[in-house]
């Protein structure tokens, strides 16, 4: 019986790290951007739907592993709650790329499968010749709003996942089609 109600209690645990977690990356997005500069380089709409960006193609899903990680303060240093290091668990990310700038992404935990949607739109912010780099400021519907941003190595032809506000750890992102 104690080993179930310890159990019990270390569920209670995760749901408010979960929580506190939720509530961290709400709070650490930017609710507004600043205007772009004239340097930045705007996204085009074709006819066939795909975007293009000075010869930068970007549409279809990119498909990709974040492993788990503890939540890091705005010093860099690990996040302590009830003299407990944070962990956050890895997680699949599907990012959906469409026409008109929209992103849709699917992000599924590796600890127990489920799985949260977020809707929102990109643009690139940043289109030289060694990377392309791409915002996504996203919305679950209700608490989260984060904003992601995934740079494409030109030289490399690989898409990396950038995250610097909670700690996250970068991966690489396959795209899928």
């Amino acid at each position: 019986m104690e080993k179930i109600i310890s159990h019990i209690k270390e569920w209670k645990w995760y749901y408010v790290v979960a929580a506190f977690y939720i509530l961290y990356r709400a709070c650490s997005s930017p609710e507004t951007s600043p205007d772009p500069s004239p340097e930045e380089i705007q996204i085009e709409n074709t006819e066939n739907s795909t975007v293009k960006t000075d010869n930068f193609v970007l549409n279809g899903l990119l498909n990709g592993i974040q492993d788990g990680y503890y939540m890091k303060n705005k010093f860099g240093d690990d996040l302590i709650l009830g003299g407990n290091r944070v962990p956050v668990p890895g997680a699949e990310y599907k990012f959906l790329f469409k026409e008109n700038g929209e992103v849709s992404l699917q992000q599924t935990s590796s600890k127990d499968g489920q799985r949260a949607y977020y809707e929102g739109n990109y643009k690139v912010v940043k289109n030289d010749e060694e990377i392309v780099l791409i915002e996504c400021k996203l919305s679950d519907g209700k608490y989260s709003n984060p904003t992601m941003i995934i740079e494409y190595s030109k030289l490399k032809k690989t898409y990396t996942y950038k995250e610097e506000s909670s700690g996250a750890p970068s991966f690489n992102l396959e795209k899928i089609n």
